[in-house]
């Protein structure tokens, strides 16, 4: 076993339930708390929220918090916008191309409703003062939304009934599990046992082993398992926002400063469908097993980001920003169920089994801190380009646990080796301008979102909005297209494959697909008389 010190751990029943996949549930969640994709205001939306060094934009000073300072003007915004989010060719495959399968393609599309974006600015001229603006801002801001669809169906060798065998027979854990025990558990292999899916060698209180109605029909350790049909679907959805109380100031009209406290709010729910069908039959028994798991996480923090920017001249703007680790609790509530269809001599008949109570575990997550360099340049009354360089190391996100957690200190260090073994650091870069064609403002923007993953592409995007103002009142529409291509999903993960040898190890499926996100926001803004002239 690759993490020898989980496995005292990983025997407790409330840890169990994180089994499958353990490591990699983790890896997922720090990308998914990390990860800044702001549907934001419109017309920073539109530039491909490249804004930081040109300012005057919630947006914008939310990652730079000098932007702040630009506002010469009190002023109230709200946005109003929705998702379309989805999967693009997915494809279920065996991560072995030599063993053949029959793969299938879908798309899957999925429409959520955001409020983006409100917030207050409060401007103020000192007077007999350097400094031309005191400027104080109030808001709420959506900084992720975690929308996305996975479906896929095709046939492939092997079976979910494997992610249940090997954790009964302690090929990832010690072998600790009784009969008894299955009967009355909640852990994944208990779900199985209860559903009749694991069925003891002999029926004395500690069987020698367990055996499937699917590995029954494999002939030898080197035969990965008939072709079944795999279908199923990820929905994900969920958001993470921001309360943002920000001060910033504007020293003679060049020196831009702000600072930004926030209060970090996660919600995120998976509900998680497997379902696996011998539709030639082909096995004797095994006709068909559902496996279900739903995630619900709620998660509260707060973050610190400070920022200042410099105007050299209209022509040429400078501004440098730092975004402290978000330090965000987490509750877990995890339930999964095992509905098992099969044929005996008697007939067809079945079980099913569900988790009577949802597990809950609470942990904290540190996500990396964050380097901003902006550049812009105001072209007279003509507009202006923009743009943004981002620095994250993912890898120096820290997971943490609780006191109640038996040797905590020793899982932590096992986390974060495994966090910096398989993130690393990533690059975005925006860009994108404005053209003043009065009464309109058109805007366009590009996007590079440098991948976490050494085994992933980088996302990229395209954005385009169109903005209209007269006297007091601002509209702006936005809208932005993000692809990051050929992504890789396992429905189930075997842990034992890193440890067994190459010709016993289970077959294990994945899913390849792009996901897609367009964003649409309608921002409104109302002018308010400047306070303190």
């Amino acid at each position: 076993m690759p993490y020898p010190r989980l496995r005292a751990l990983l025997l407790a029943p409330a840890l169990l339930l994180l089994l499958t996949p353990l490591h990699s549930q983790t890896l997922d969640d720090i990308l998914r708390y990390s990860e800044v994709n702001p549907l934001g205001t419109a017309r920073s939306l539109g530039t491909a929220n490249s804004m930081a060094a040109i300012g005057a934009d919630w947006t914008a000073a939310q990652g730079n918090p000098a932007a702040l300072a630009q506002f010469r003007s009190s002023e109230v915004t709200a946005t109003f916008g929705g998702l379309l989010r989805g999967t693009s060719n997915a494809t279920i495959a065996f991560s072995d191309p030599s063993i053949d399968g029959d793969a299938g393609q879908f798309s899957d599309v999925d429409f959520r409703a955001a409020l983006p974006q409100v917030a207050l600015v409060l401007t103020r001229t000192p007077i007999a003062s350097r400094w031309t603006q005191l400027n104080f801002g109030f808001g709420v801001s959506q900084t992720n939304r975690f929308e996305e669809n996975i479906a896929f169906d095709g046939d492939t060798p092997g079976s979910v009934t494997d992610l249940f065998l090997e954790e009964a027979n302690g090929f990832y854990v010690d072998p600790a599990f009784t009969v008894g025990e299955l009967s009355s558990g909640q852990f994944p292999a208990a779900l199985a046992y209860q559903a009749g899916v694991l069925i003891p060698s002999d029926e004395t209180g500690s069987p020698e082993f367990y055996f499937t109605d699917y590995d029954d029909f494999r002939f030898g350790p080197e035969d990965p398992g008939p072709l079944v049909n795999k279908r199923g679907k990820i929905e994900r959805r969920g958001f993470q926002s921001n309360f943002d109380f920000t001060v910033a100031g504007n020293f003679e009209d060049r020196l831009q400063i702000g600072a930004t406290i926030g209060i970090v709010n996660s919600s995120y729910e998976e509900l998680n469908r497997v379902v696996e069908t011998d539709q030639t039959g082909v096995i004797p028994v095994f006709d068909r097993i559902d496996y279900r798991r739903t995630f619900s996480v709620e998660g509260t923090g707060v973050q610190g980001r400070v920022g200042a920017s410099y105007r050299f001249s209209q022509a040429f703007r400078l501004g440098l920003a730092y975004h402290s680790p978000s330090l965000v609790n987490y509750t877990d509530n995890f339930s999964s169920s095992v509905d098992y269809r099969y044929t005996l001599d008697t007939g067809p008949t079945g079980d099913d089994a569900t988790t009577t109570n949802a597990d809950i575990i609470e942990y904290k997550i540190i996500s990396p801190s964050q380097y901003r360099l902006s550049v812009g340049s105001v072209i007279g009354r003509s507009g202006f380009v923009s743009g943004e360089l981002n620095y994250i190391n993912y890898a120096g996100a820290k997971v943490r646990f609780g006191s109640e957690v038996e040797d905590g200190d020793m899982l932590e260090d096992d986390y974060d080796d495994f966090v910096a073994d398989n993130l690393q650091s990533a690059v975005q870069v925006r860009a994108g301008g404005e053209v003043n064609i009065d009464p309109l403002q058109v805007r366009l923007g590009v996007e590079y979102l440098g991948a976490p993953l050494p085994s992933e592409k980088a996302a990229y995007g395209v954005s385009a909005g169109v903005g209209f103002r007269q006297n007091r009142l601002a509209i702006d529409l936005g809208y932005k297209l993000s692809l990051r291509p050929d992504r890789v999903y396992r429905p189930y993960t075997i842990e034992s494959n890193a440890t067994l040898p190459a010709n016993e190890q289970f077959p294990q499926p994945e899913v390849t697909y792009t996901p897609t996100l367009s964003m649409f926001a309608l921002t409104a803004g109302w002018k308010l008389t400047r306070v303190g002239r």
